[in-house]
């Protein structure tokens, strides 16, 4: 009940009698609308008050003076007992009792009442959409369907929203202040085909009763004409009209022209806001409308409508600025309004979709990251990167797992030839993982993470910045390890750690990734590595020149340039529309790689990439159209936002036959994602684990590199052979091969009582013990 418009009315009359909603003086009028704007405010404020008078009595007066409780009671035990009879049928138009309360539903669902009720706040009214409202910068203009569809609602127009009775009508036209002629002609029209398709007689035409209480109001000097009510006819004479000439007659006895009191001279200041408060309540009725096209509806000086509109904009009760797509020049409008607008926009570009099954969602990721249908060669490794920009991964794993799974037959001579090429950057962190990136989209990756001391405690990060830096005189020069060993004049292992510590603190790169790979195939430890190298070659002398070869390239420490990466920029925090942009710019980031974003996703996101950091965003571009917002997949708790281009793909047919696989800790990967609809189908998120898909659907799980295999078909599968491609993959990969695999158990029983252990063998070198299976790759014939 403390939620309905009725109590809400019946605390606006008690406050009022209360003298708790204050005018400026006893004897001047407070508009309906600032007095329903005070009272709900009031309310919202003594909700949490457990003895307030006025909201007791509010009580007592719904409770005792307006239901009939004891009625109430009697018809219930009569339905129940059975005296009374109750049926159900189904009509094309509401029943005359049930008009008022359809309308009062539209009004307060449609556009009057976007809030929360009034014991409640919207974080994204008063937050998100007030300051977009307010901030030229960030908000979108307004399709101008939307714009007509709200104003044939707002000004009760549409079909089935015209007033019915001559008392609704009058009130309505009260309300409205001043209904300009032509839009009083689109008002009957609708009054009549409202009635005409009720079946109500045309003998109870509501126009004929309320003609006596509506007058015709002609501004001479202006030539234009409005109608209004008679009741009002003295204030907006007296104010909106003082420095006009106006003639004015009843609606439904043109000639004859009763009495109306004439309203006092009152004082320039007191006219001026009579002035702006009509103009106002005028002007909730309309979307964006140009200044002089107001002045030309209602006939209002060009200077006195400006500085009125002035004093709206100061109160932040009107906007200005180009609020529709096809304008020219600044318009104003109403800010309630323009929220209503804004929402009405949003509601419309919400895509009407059947939501999918959350089963679904993982075949969608890998398609949005090109693994179903992968690209070839450096095309489809340019590709993979950009949408992968930013994006954390245990350094192995990048050419062990994760871009193999991307690119059929990849090889390391094209990220290296990449590197070299172009604008592509790496960066490590401080857990040993890798980061690729543009040197275009440095600015919006947050800075690597470090820790303030290091593991003995000793020596802060900035001294240790300053340790790595001093390796490189010129900072924007490039120097391959032998220039740094020759200028340092340290030792290679001396170096080598000093230059691996720049690597992890974010600070030092390589144009190459050979460089990092070398270290990992020599536990960063390559100095031990290339003094056995020397010995030997110094050992060899010049015998066997093709071993000499090899040995040597095998004896340099690092190949390619290492440099300095540019620091961080510190964006201007002032710019508050450059700051937001560098935000979408994120987001679109996360769209690329993603398709589909919502809470969950983000958790293994860096910050200024997880959710807290991009929510807010991701309304601002929803509201403009960039992003679309709907329920897309079923199971996940909270909003989900899809781009237009994930939008289309989701419109497709996902392949149901394509068979692919991916690492546990692949970005694509759904393992250790916490959606309950995916609960125990995956493995635990780490190195080790791998699935193999059909479709949507898992057909293999391997845990620790193959050690125990979860095949989810039939041991009679056609396709058998073809799931046991992440086998092959550990096997014959190019970076960090298994030498073997030790399979210990499939399906949960030992790997030699197995019916899968023929498709293993007809695969794969295959030898059997006591104990496991052990897979070797089949030697090339």
């Amino acid at each position: 009940l403390e939620s309905s418009g009725f109590f809400g009315a019946r605390f606006r009359e008690n406050a009022g009698r209360a003298l708790l909603l204050t005018k400026r003086r006893l004897n001047e009028r407070m508009p309906l609308w600032m007095s329903r704007l005070r009272s709900q405010k009031l309310l919202q404020s003594v909700m949490s008050l457990t003895d307030f008078p006025v909201l007791l009595e509010t009580w007592r007066t719904c409770l005792q003076d307006e239901f009939d409780l004891d009625a109430l009671r009697q018809v219930l035990r009569e339905v129940a007992s059975g005296t009374i009879r109750v049926s159900e049928c189904t009509t094309s138009h509401p029943s005359p009792m049930a008009q008022g309360l359809t309308w009062a539903q539209i009004n307060q669902y449609m556009y009057a009442a976007d809030g929360l009720p009034a014991d409640r706040t919207s974080r994204l009214r008063t937050d998100l959409l007030r300051e977009v409202v307010f901030s030229p910068g960030l908000r979108p203009v307004i399709p101008e369907k939307i714009i007509q569809e709200f104003e044939a609602k707002r000004q009760r127009i549409h079909p089935g929203y015209a007033p019915v009775s001559a008392r609704e009508l009058v009130d309505w036209v009260k309300e409205r202040v001043l209904i300009p002629w032509v839009e009083w002609e689109a008002l009957v029209q609708a009054v009549l085909r409202d009635r005409a398709a009720a079946d109500q007689a045309p003998e109870e035409n509501p126009l004929d009763e309320a003609g006596a209480k509506l007058v015709r109001l002609e501004i001479t000097d202006a030539g234009s004409v409005v109608v209004a009510t008679l009741e009002r006819l003295p204030d907006i004479q007296g104010s909106l009209f003082a420095s006009r000439s106006s003639n004015w007659a009843p609606l439904k006895h043109p000639d004859a022209s009763p009495d109306v009191s004439e309203r006092a001279e009152l004082p320039a200041t007191e006219q001026d806001i009579l002035y702006t408060s009509l103009l106002s309540e005028w002007l909730q009725f309309y979307g964006p409308l140009a200044p002089e096209d107001i002045a030309g509806r209602l006939g209002l000086e060009a200077s006195r409508l400006q500085a009125a509109l002035e004093d709206l904009k100061d109160a932040e009760a009107l906007i200005t600025g180009r609020l529709t797509q096809d304008a020219e020049a600044d318009m104003v409008c109403d800010a309630e309004n323009f929220e209503i607008l804004l929402r009405m926009a949003r509601a419309a570009a919400a895509p009407q979709v059947q939501a999918r099954e959350i089963s679904e969602l993982q075949a969608f990721l890998a398609g949005m990251q090109e693994l179903v249908s992968p690209r070839e060669g450096a095309d489809g490794l340019f590709q993979a990167l950009e949408r992968l920009v930013g994006y954390p991964v245990p350094a192995r794993l990048w050419e062990s797992e994760v871009l193999p799974a991307r690119i059929p037959g990849y090889t390391a001579d094209w990220l290296d030839s990449l590197l070299r090429q172009g604008a592509l950057r790496w960066q490590g962190d401080k857990e040993r993982r890798v980061r690729f990136f543009f040197e275009e989209d440095a600015a919006l990756l947050p800075a690597a993470p470090n820790e303030n001391t290091d593991e003995n405690g000793s020596g802060t990060e900035e001294q240790k910045a300053d340790c790595v830096a001093s390796l490189f005189s010129d900072p924007s020069a490039r120097y391959d390890f032998s220039v740094l060993l020759s200028r340092s004049g340290q030792r290679i292992r001396i170096l080598e750690d000093r230059l691996w510590e720049g690597v992890w603190q974010g600070r030092i790169s390589n144009d190459t990734f050979s460089a990092m790979r070398r270290g990992l195939d020599n536990d960063f430890r390559v100095a031990d590595a290339v003094e056995r190298q020397q010995k030997a070659l110094h050992a060899h002398g010049h015998r066997g020149r093709r071993l000499h070869l090899s040995r040597w390239k095998e004896s340099q420490p690092y190949p390619g340039s290492w440099f300095l990466l540019p620091e961080p920029s510190q964006e201007d925090r002032e710019d508050l529309i450059e700051l937001e942009e560098s935000r979408k710019d994120r987001v679109r980031i996360l769209l690329d790689r993603y398709g589909i974003l919502f809470r969950e996703i983000l958790h293994r996101e860096q910050l200024l990439f997880r959710w807290p950091d991009v929510f807010r965003t991701l309304r601002l571009m929803e509201l403009s159209g960039e992003v679309l917002a709907g329920l897309f997949f079923k199971g996940i708790s909270g909003p989900q936002f899809m781009s237009h281009r994930a939008f289309r793909f989701f419109q497709q047919e996902l392949s149901k036959e394509a068979v692919y696989w991916m690492n546990a800790l692949d970005p694509a990967s759904l393992c250790g994602i916490p959606l309950e609809g995916m609960r125990g189908s995956l493995p635990k998120r780490i190195e080790g684990n791998h699935v193999v898909f059909r479709g949507k659907d898992p057909v293999l799980i391997s845990q620790r590199k193959g050690g125990q295999l979860t095949f989810l078909m039939p041991p009679d599968d056609p396709r058998l052979g073809e799931y046991l491609v992440i086998l092959q993959h550990l096997l014959n990969r190019e970076f960090s091969p298994q030498r073997r695999l030790i399979v210990e158990s499939i399906n949960e029983e030992p790997a030699l009582q197995s019916p899968y252990l023929p498709a293993l063998q007809a695969g794969f070198d295959t030898v059997v013990d006591i104990k496991h299976v052990s897979l070797y790759r089949r030697a090339k014939s």
